[in-house]
């Protein structure tokens, strides 16, 4: 293949996905309006339109204008564009639990389920996505969010401990034929967050959903942190970021648990935490989770912030107890940028 017919095979590829992105985001648009909203010629998005509905991704709709003339052609993906299986694993109260949704590219939910196991391993994980996925449902991605690092897709360290030293990805794409893609919990819920800051004002109100910042302090627990920076998860050379049980506390490791065990320890801890997370990446919004954050004071903490950083510029605070909405919201798009691809 000579690099012109390449290059033009990936033109092409990246129309059809910002072709496909328009009618993900939209449920339902014209020719005309997809000309408008990628830029590019109202004869290309025809051709593209009509491989699309010729091959099933999408179907054709008429829209009754209501000036009373020509119907106009509207387009919207098809059931054949497949679905997606959203799921995530955690423990808490020491009972493991796999909760899943499955979703359409529209992002309306198919279906909902919750299970309990003893523990998680990789093989209790595939019985139970296995159960989950019937040809019915035509799933073509699973995206699984984890409680740890995953690093070059083998999990490095997990809550889970017996999944890690396991590449989750390869194990449940083996099994089942779809292809998989593992993700951090914390990078997975404030990408759900940020997604629905997103839209949100208008100028410069706007441009702040692309720098949200998640700090999880879980009761009893060890710490961690989710951060979007520019649109995107900060992750690292090692995907290591976000990991906050590594900061260098004044004390042990070991004693994290301890410190975190109830708000009075914990508290002179999270301020710390607050502080450097807002001079090393300054993010339009701070959102807290976890268990510690039922016992926090949104107003004592920005008067923290006021006293302790001099400034009348500070990020939004707030707490959010529950983030499973935000979790599957972050997980969907991740299954969505994936199944644009097909």
């Amino acid at each position: 293949m000579t690099k012109e017919i390449k290059s033009t095979a990936l033109i092409k590829k990246q129309n059809i996905k910002n072709i496909k992105r328009i009618i993900q985001e939209k449920g339902s648009v014209t020719k005309p309006e997809v000309a408008e909203k990628t830029g590019l010629s109202v004869v290309t998005c025809g051709t593209i339109l009509n491989e699309l509905t010729a091959d099933g991704t999408i179907v054709e709709e008429s829209l009754r204008l209501s000036s009373g003339g020509r119907p106009a052609m509207s387009y919207r993906f098809s059931p054949n564009a497949g679905n997606s299986l959203c799921l995530y694993a955690y423990t808490e109260n020491n009972s493991s639990f796999i909760r899943h949704q499955i979703l359409d590219l529209s992002g309306n939910i198919k279906e909902v389920g919750v299970s309990q196991e003893k523990s998680i391993n990789i093989d209790t994980l595939i019985a139970d996505i296995k159960k989950i996925v019937r040809p019915e449902l035509n799933i073509k991605v699973i995206v699984i969010g984890i409680q740890g690092c995953i690093n070059e897709n083998i999990v490095e360290f997990s809550d889970l401990s017996e999944l890690s030293g396991i590449n989750i990805s390869q194990e449940v794409q083996k099994a089942t034929g779809i292809p998989t893609h593992v993700e951090n919990d914390m990078n997975t819920v404030a990408l759900g967050l940020q997604k629905s800051f997103e839209g949100k004002g208008t100028g410069s109100a706007k441009c702040s959903s692309k720098n949200v910042a998640l700090l999880f302090f879980p009761k009893g627990q060890t710490p961690a942190g989710g951060f979007i920076v520019d649109g995107n998860i900060l992750r690292g050379s090692s995907n290591l970021a976000g990991e906050l049980s590594f900061f260098p506390f004044s004390f042990n490791k070991d004693h994290q648990r301890v410190a975190f065990g109830n708000i009075r320890h914990a508290l002179p801890v999270i301020s710390q935490l607050l502080i450097a997370t807002i001079v090393f990446l300054d993010p339009a919004v701070i959102v807290i989770t976890g268990g510690l954050s039922n016992d926090l004071d949104c107003e004592q903490l920005v008067n923290f912030l006021r006293e302790n950083l001099h400034r009348s510029q500070l990020p939004k605070i707030e707490i959010r107890p529950i983030v499973e909405t935000e979790y599957f919201a972050g997980l969907h798009s991740i299954a969505v940028e994936h199944l644009l691809e097909v």
